[in-house]
């Protein structure tokens, strides 16, 4: 560009008025410079600072991890009971106790197969309430031999050695009870089977039994009888009896002999009875 121009005088006269104004910009720094530092000066003196302009606010932080579970709180005090609530429904009958075994019954023992194992029952000329011996195979309907078991219901030394109930598996309410009254006895002809001698207690429900019917026999045991107790001290004596009637007259005496060697001729022996007025 020519020196003179009117383009560079333009420039020049705005580069020369840019560069007053940044003398007098450097200036004004100069001396807001030197009222700082004079008043920092007299501030430090003082021993006091002037807070500076609150800063803009940051960015938020990234969100730290979450803190570890606090300690349980103490437990508080029971509330108040409830009330009572309603009666539940009432249970089904239970079973009777002592040991028990399934088996099936059966009204005909006679007619029974050579597989003896799981039966029970009574002879084809019985009745159930008038039995006097019932039949019990020696092993359960699952072919498990309860021999020892059955053996056990005559250990006691009782008259009445226990009592067998035997129900019905499937209706509870039907059941007969017997007692136990002597020595069982085992039979032993290729199938084994018990002779048990009972009486007849109680039965209820629908009686007797079908045929082929599962049923629970349970046994509970009687007590053994206890030993004899001391012999008591004898009693005290009676009142005396009232007395005898009078026995029966003897037999009369021999006659006496006479006292001159003749015959008696009277009752008294041979001597006259003296008489009285001659006594006299």
């Amino acid at each position: 560009m020519k020196p003179g121009s009117p383009i560079r005088r333009a420039l020049d006269t705005i580069i020369q008025g840019v560069q007053g104004n940044f003398d007098h910009i450097s200036g004004q720094m100069r001396g807001l410079s030197r009222a700082v530092n004079e008043q920092a000066e007299a501030i430090e003196k003082a021993g006091a600072g002037i807070a500076g302009a609150t800063g803009l606010t940051g960015p938020c932080g990234a969100v730290g991890e979450s803190g570890g579970s606090g300690a349980c709180g103490a437990q508080g005090e029971p509330g108040p009971c409830g009330s009572d609530g309603p009666c539940g429904p009432q249970g089904e009958v239970g079973g009777f106790g002592g040991n028990s075994v399934a088996e099936w019954w059966v009204n005909n023992w006679d007619e029974l197969s050579a597989d003896w194992y799981g039966w029970v029952g009574i002879n084809t000329t019985d009745t159930y309430d008038t039995i006097t011996t019932l039949y019990l195979a020696a092993g359960d309907e699952n072919a498990v031999e309860v021999g020892a078991w059955v053996e056990t219901f005559d250990d006691s030394t009782s008259p009445n050695k226990g009592y067998l109930l035997i129900e019905d598996l499937l209706y509870p309410r039907s059941y007969i009870i017997y007692a136990v009254t002597g020595t069982v006895t085992r039979v032993e002809d290729g199938d084994d089977y018990y002779l048990i001698p009972v009486t007849f207690v109680v039965g209820s429900g629908t009686l007797p039994f079908a045929e082929d019917c599962s049923v629970y026999i349970s046994f509970s045991r009687t007590g053994d009888y206890g030993p004899c107790g001391a012999l008591g001290p004898c009693g005290a004596s009676g009142p005396a009896g009232p007395c005898g009637a009078s026995g029966a007259c003897g037999s009369a005496g021999p006659a006496f002999a006479d006292l001159d060697g003749g015959e008696s001729d009277s009752n008294y022996g041979g001597v006259d009875p003296i008489d009285a007025d001659e006594g006299a």
